[in-house]
């Protein structure tokens, strides 16, 4: 593909001894760069698709947009793809916990990765959650802009009182909303 024009992209297709039909794209989105997919027939189209919007800074240190030419199928691919480096994005960048707990030791090392994902997982789905009631309620939730710190203040101070041991569902109920309280004091302390 090197001698190829950028925005050009080539598809092959096999059959693999599963009987598994195969199509491969070999995708030039710029003049010294290649990509290279496999993938099931029928995951998309090989069609010409909406242009992927390439953002990058020029010479003059200004963002610059560029539509390149892209089969449909990596559309979607580029659409989704970055959902992955955003939660690192945040886990490594807002965290800091490598930074913070300084270790050569690569068991330490792993839970500080796993205790980070966790907290992640948490607030994503935490903020997901009041984009739900928001839009059932057709109003703003007093935690529409929380915080990834807020929301580990809250976690630490449930697993340090632990209000969630040995009590019946009613007390239960009522115990949620009265933690509630108590992370919300705390965080504005």
């Amino acid at each position: 593909m090197e001698d190829m024009v950028a925005e050009t992209w080539l598809v092959l297709k096999a059959r693999a001894k599963q009987r598994v039909d195969l199509i491969a794209i070999g995708y030039k989105n710029c003049k010294n760069k290649s990509l290279h997919f496999i993938m099931m027939e029928g995951c998309g189209s090989t069609e010409p698709g909406q242009p992927y919007i390439a953002k990058f800074q020029n010479l003059d240190g200004k963002l610059v947009k560029k539509h390149i030419a892209c089969p449909k199928v990596l559309v979607q691919f580029f659409g989704v793809v970055n959902a992955i480096d955003f939660q690192n994005h945040i886990q490594q960048g807002t965290m800091w916990l490598k930074k913070r707990w300084q270790t050569e030791d690569c068991w330490f090392q792993l839970f500080t990765m796993i205790v980070g994902i966790i907290l992640t997982d948490c607030w994503l789905s935490y903020k997901h959650a009041i984009k739900l009631v928001e839009k059932r309620s057709k109003r703003c939730h007093k935690h529409h802009d929380i915080s990834l710190q807020e929301v580990t203040k809250w976690m630490v101070v449930t697993l340090i009182i632990n209000p969630y041991n040995k009590i019946t569902e009613p007390e239960f109920i009522e115990l949620t909303l009265l933690t509630e309280d108590i992370h919300y004091s705390i965080l504005n302390i």
